[in-house]
């Protein structure tokens, strides 16, 4: 349904003057238009794309002969289906067009041509979304928008967050730090419309999502967006859309809808005549890339591989046989990896007798007796007494220090998020009971300014990690921490399990600023990542967990299978070099649009007959709806080699779907 508001074709195209709440894309097919954003006008031709932003004045003025598509996205509809998270200014001098041209021209496509319904619909989500997620990608985060409006800008969020209340313009004023008739002036001056108008033009907005999107009675849509009647609700739609609300539900159905309503502006009713222009603006496509890499040319020593650490929530993780043979299987597959003890965990077990629990001595046991690297966390708040906690935790020292006796384990590492002073109390007494165990300082938001001081305070038993959840390049205040701190380690906990491209952007950022990284994963993802040995539990956990989180235990695998020397390194090919072994991966490149054959020339090659094995894994991109070309992901998985002398020519081909993975090692016969 989403496609039958939000996008359009006109055959003229003129809207003499209108402030833009949400995002508008416009794309000239033929003829050309004026588009003035913020009072600066510019002639726009065929194949040209403009963004109009969140919160821009525009007008557009085209010839009777243009024809134009059109995509505009409310804010509603880009918090709930893209997770805009309010953060809706596109920062346009770093936006790729190129990107967003091509997913147009395959929403245009889609749109004119014959199909079922719902392959139609399909289709056009699929390019609405890939389009959508490439702006996500160069949202501004920080909010600041340079204008001499914030203040008016500030007040329009205001009202977009409280537009179901009784708002005044006197309150939404004082929000601004505004006297009410500097703030009206304003507003008229910068929207075009009075304080009442707006504000009823954002409660329309929602009441279309809803008949939209929702199976509501226009009476509880009228209620639920801050109407207070039904009556007045269908009169004010009707005014601002030309059709009441029960009609537009209806002629959802059938495409009538249009959100543009002049007298120069028309809808594109034969899609005949521009055939043959939408087929040559599609049919250029990027042929292939080739890049050399010489041998003698290696950027460092070794590839710092990132550790693993399953974050232990539950002590039926570690007493279940069920969940134990998964850790195991997980540990044949994967090699070494650790267990971090969740500090709720353990707070639980404090208020009990723990060291008479028989269900800790067997969570212990098996811990320590298949040699799994035992991690603690502990957290303090500001506030809380430290000789309380210290009492309690030197409990569980002397219990660790029983177990090192039985089991021979000595090190432990405990991550300790408290403040400095905390820490030190902490670290001390962990260095009387278990000396050769490591204590690790875990910075968050309110000790950042810790980083820049302690790098002489690093060594062996005594180090300081940074916790991210997200992206790195998204938080100004971690990049510069981690790039002005190497020795810094990396603590990497998503929040959810697909997070799957958080993953790969910070592995890469550990690789180019030679930063150790450890991830850490929730047990109680265990379930849905790691697949079952047996057929029946199999099924049965497909039916559990619809999206399987198989990839990211794919993804980490072939992390921690890396080794040697890096080879070469540019943001989205690795190459490392062990002995008689090579391997290369090929991260997705979000800004391309399509498959891309790529061409790796590796110079300076020395091994005899090889042989090779190569997998894709295939990421889910938040998309909305996601269908499987079977054909066109056979053509994706292939990979060719051709030798020639002193040289071993690599070619595939890469999408923003997949993460390549290829192997290549000296034949013995």
């Amino acid at each position: 349904m989403m496609y039958d508001c939000n996008l359009k074709i006109y055959q003229t195209l003129n809207v003499q003057s209108e402030f833009n709440i949400g995002l508008l894309l416009l794309y000239i097919i033929e003829g050309s238009s004026n588009i003035s954003i913020n009072g600066k006008t510019n002639m726009y031709k065929s194949n040209d794309m403009i963004v109009i932003n969140d919160l821009d004045h525009y007008r557009i003025l085209s010839s009777k002969k243009s024809v134009i598509a059109c995509l505009f996205l409310s804010r509603v509809e880009l918090d709930k289906f893209f997770r805009f998270n309010k953060k809706y200014y596109i920062n346009k001098d770093k936006l790729d067009l190129s990107v967003l041209k091509f997913y147009m021209n395959k929403l245009i496509v889609n749109y004119v041509n014959d199909q079922s319904e719902n392959e139609k619909q399909n289709k056009i989500l699929e390019y609405i979304n890939q389009l959508v997620m490439t702006l996500h990608l160069y949202r501004k985060l920080d909010g600041t928008i340079i204008s001499n409006n914030i203040d008016v800008y500030s007040g329009i969020n205001y009202m977009y967050e409280h537009y179901k209340e009784k708002l005044y313009i006197g309150k939404v004023a004082t929000q601004c730090l505004l006297s009410v008739r500097r703030f009206s002036n304003k507003l008229e001056e910068v929207t075009g419309m009075r304080f009442n108008e707006l504000l009823r033009n954002i409660r329309l907005s929602y009441s279309a999502f809803d008949l939209m999107y929702t199976k509501k009675l226009i009476s509880q849509i009228a209620n639920d967006n801050g109407f207070t009647n039904e009556s007045g609700f269908i009169t004010h739609f009707r005014d601002k859309y030309h059709i009441t609300p029960a009609k537009f539900r209806k002629q959802l159905e059938n495409d009538h809808y249009y959100p543009f309503h002049n007298k120069n502006t028309t809808l594109l009713r034969s899609f005949e005549h521009i055939n043959d222009q939408i087929k040559y603006l599609t049919d250029r496509d990027v042929d292939y890339v080739s890049i050399d890499i010489n041998m003698k040319n290696k950027i460092r020593s070794k590839i710092s591989t990132p550790n693993l650490l399953i974050y232990i929530r539950d002590i039926e993780t570690l007493t279940n046989n069920f969940q134990q043979s998964k850790l195991l299987s997980m540990r044949r597959e994967i090699g070494l990896f650790g267990l971090l003890f969740s500090h709720q965990l353990f707070y639980e077990l404090y208020q009990s007798n723990f060291e008479n629990n028989k269900l800790v001595h067997q969570m212990f046991s098996f811990s320590l007796e298949h040699q799994f690297d035992i991690s603690f966390e502990v957290k303090l708040g500001k506030n809380q007494n430290i000789e309380v906690f210290t009492l309690i935790f030197k409990r569980l020292l002397n219990y660790l220090t029983d177990c090192t006796y039985f089991y021979g384990q000595r090190s432990f590492q405990f991550y300790i998020d408290a403040s400095y002073y905390q820490f030190n109390r902490i670290s001390k007494i962990i260095q009387d009971n278990l000396k050769e165990s490591k204590v690790i300082l875990v910075l968050n938001k309110q000790n950042n300014y810790l980083a820049k001081r302690m790098s002489h305070k690093v060594n062996d038993n005594k180090q300081i990690a940074c916790k991210v959840h997200h992206e790195i390049d998204s938080d100004k205040d971690i990049t510069s921490i981690l790039k002005n701190n190497p020795s810094l380690n990396i603590l990497y906990q998503p929040n959810i399990p697909n997070r799957i491209e958080s993953l790969i952007s910070i592995f890469k950022w550990s690789i180019a600023f030679n930063q150790n990284i450890s991830m850490i994963i929730d047990d109680t993802w265990l379930d849905s990542m790691i697949p079952s040995q047996s057929s029946h539990l199999m099924i049965k956990e497909l039916q559990l967990n619809k999206e399987s989180h198989y990839q990211l235990f794919e993804l980490i695998l072939t992390l921690k299978r890396l080794r040697g020397d890096i080879v070469y390194f540019n943001g989205l090919i690795l190459m490392t070099h062990y002995l008689n072994e090579y391997q290369i991966i090929i991260f997705p490149n979000m800004k391309i649009f399509n498959r891309l054959h790529q061409r790796i020339n590796i110079n300076g090659f020395k091994l005899g007959e090889i042989e090779y094995r190569h997998h894709d894994i295939l990421i889910k991109n938040n998309q909305l709806i996601i269908n499987s070309d079977g054909d066109n992901h056979k053509n994706m998985a292939e990979v060719s080699f051709k030798r020639e002398i002193g040289k071993l020519i690599v070619q595939f081909y890469t999408s923003p779907y997949a993460i390549k993975h290829i192997y290549i090692k000296q034949k013995i016969n």
